[in-house]
């Protein structure tokens, strides 16, 4: 069972890119989802929604004591906690860096086994502060992004740019 400590929403980069990675891991292995959203989260994906209330999992005071499952926990740009400082075997922080980081919580950043960037220039970042990590990319849904699906929606006569975060 790996413990999953990430945003829980349908609508932000973050909550996406939580609710994938938990999507992928879940076919490996048993999850406990843990958010402070869950509860006011956005349900219009009722059967996402179904999947993760399965999994969810509030029992934070377990996880701020020894716990020898893995966790995977967000922390934020200046790399904060999401939710705290929690323990796991390993304790994996996930990060999207992306500006000045704070002495004191680079030094608290040594809590975590191992730090993810979520792109190389999140990566450099955190390098110049100190602060090792190593960069997995998020990737794309393919469902979504594929040349079956060329045709636009909306806006069809128009150049679109997305520009996530």
């Amino acid at each position: 069972m790996i413990f999953l400590v990430l945003p829980y929403n349908f609508c932000t980069g973050w909550g996406i890119c939580s609710i994938n990675l938990a999507k992928e891991i879940a076919k490996k292995n048993k999850i406990k989802y843990v958010s402070t959203e869950f509860q006011v989260a956005n349900r219009s994906n009722i059967i996402q929604h179904e999947f993760f209330k399965k999994s969810y999992f509030d029992d934070i005071d377990y996880l701020k004591n020894k716990n020898d499952r893995p966790i995977i926990q967000a922390i934020h740009h200046d790399l904060s906690p999401y939710i705290d400082y929690l323990n796991g075997s390993p304790k994996i922080a996930i990060t999207f860096a992306d500006r000045k980081i704070p002495q004191d919580l680079v030094n608290k950043s040594k809590h975590f086994d191992f730090i993810v960037a979520g792109s190389t220039w999140c990566k450099n970042i955190l390098s110049d502060h100190g602060v090792d990590s190593i960069v997995i990319h998020q990737g794309i849904d393919p469902l979504i992004f594929n040349s079956n699906r060329s045709e636009k929606n909306v806006f069809h006569d128009d150049f679109l740019i997305f520009s996530g975060g």
